[in-house]
């Protein structure tokens, strides 16, 4: 999609600047050491996704385009209809992706430093291993050649998955009632707050990245914690510093993931 990069940039400064204005949460970590590492790893990460799975992504998106394949294409519904379920059915699979992420520890041991981060804000979203971001390429391409997205669907969504992305990891404070009508629908920052909390079954919810009725659907769903309750991180990494090296080598460490007894608030 023409100008993807730089819309996405401007919903990235818009959310910094907001959430400095109007904080959810008070900041414990050194904001700007924060952002130093997570930058760097979504630094590390991009010639593993803008010049590898993505290229490979939109390569098979437009075989599928062009050969029919795929579940979608079986259909003979009109283009915007097959675009909406597809956006939807992507929504959904990557709902069970974030959930297969936190309940097999091999793929858990690549997404713990995103949840590793002590804080939460818009850089956070920003703080993914380019190993779990190759393998969601990889898990992707082979969605695109089951179900045959199109791929105005793909970068819709793609673009839209990023900019919620950035929107609900933001330490902003939405007004309550303009946030209990959008948290209805979409994954607000007090809804998502729930899923980086330091109590193994309030992370161990609120999946959803997107529409956060798939969580309703599959009762997942932490109701919303106050701000001032929440701690942010991982118990078993909450005494360490980790740098960025550190961070990049965590999934090949000796660190077990999360202990058979883990935390709970209840």
């Amino acid at each position: 999609m023409k100008n993807s990069g730089l819309i996405i940039s401007g919903v990235f400064v818009f959310f910094i600047l907001m959430e400095n204005i109007f904080p959810l949460r008070v900041m414990k970590e050194s904001k700007k050491k924060r952002t130093l590492i997570n930058f760097a790893q979504a630094l590390l990460a991009f010639p593993f996704t803008r010049l590898l799975t993505y290229p490979l992504i939109y390569f098979f998106a437009e075989k599928v385009a062009y050969y029919h394949w795929g579940i979608l294409n079986l259909t003979h519904i009109s283009p915007v209809v097959q675009g909406c379920i597809g956006f939807l059915l992507l929504d959904y699979l990557i709902y069970w992706w974030h959930r297969f992420n936190h309940t097999m520890s091999f793929f858990w041991r690549f997404h713990q430093v995103h949840h590793a981060d002590k804080d939460m804000d818009a850089t956070t979203a920003l703080r993914f291993h380019f190993g779990e971001l190759v393998l969601s390429g990889l898990i992707r391409i082979i969605l695109i050649l089951v179900f045959g997205f199109a791929m105005k669907t793909l970068l819709l969504f793609d673009l839209s998955v990023t900019a919620l992305t950035i929107f609900h990891h933001s330490n902003l404070k939405l007004p309550a009632s303009f946030e209990k009508w959008l948290g209805k629908i979409l994954v607000t920052p007090s809804y998502h707050q729930n899923h980086h909390s330091y109590f193994q079954n309030e992370t161990d919810s609120n999946y959803a990245t997107i529409f956060n009725f798939w969580d309703r659907l599959h009762q997942s769903i932490t109701t919303k914690m106050q701000a001032e309750k929440i701690t942010i991180g991982l118990p078993q990494f909450h005494e360490l510093n980790f740098m960025f090296l550190g961070l990049v080598a965590l999934p090949f460490s000796k660190i077990k993931p999360w202990p058979k007894k883990y935390l709970s608030r209840n």
